[in-house]
């Protein structure tokens, strides 16, 4: 198994209102579709979490595929929405906010 740790940071701003983009936010499959390299986005068994399956990269005869289930929650007070990873769900994890 190898690990690879990694901070990324982008911010946005939008010109709409603050309920339209919670909205928005609020939406996995919609706005996770627009990362790129998504294969797909599934919801699992279980409310409020979703497994990711992305393209698969590399070179060719060596390309590997990363599937990670995470589980989102909102607070909708603060608008913010994080992620926790679902443990035994796909060959990768994934947290962040």
């Amino acid at each position: 198994m190898s690990e690879a740790r990694a901070r990324i940071e982008r911010s946005r701003e939008l010109s709409a209102p603050i309920d339209q983009a919670w909205a928005l936010l609020q939406d996995i499959p919609a706005w996770g579709a627009l990362f790129p390299n998504v294969e797909t986005i599934e919801p699992p068994a279980e409310p409020d979490a979703f497994v990711w399956t992305m393209q698969p990269l590399g070179p060719p005869g060596s390309k590997v595929q990363t599937v990670y289930g995470c589980r989102d929650h909102a607070d909708g007070g603060r608008h913010t929405l994080s992620w926790t990873p679902i443990e035994g769900v796909g060959t990768g994890t994934f947290a962040g906010r």
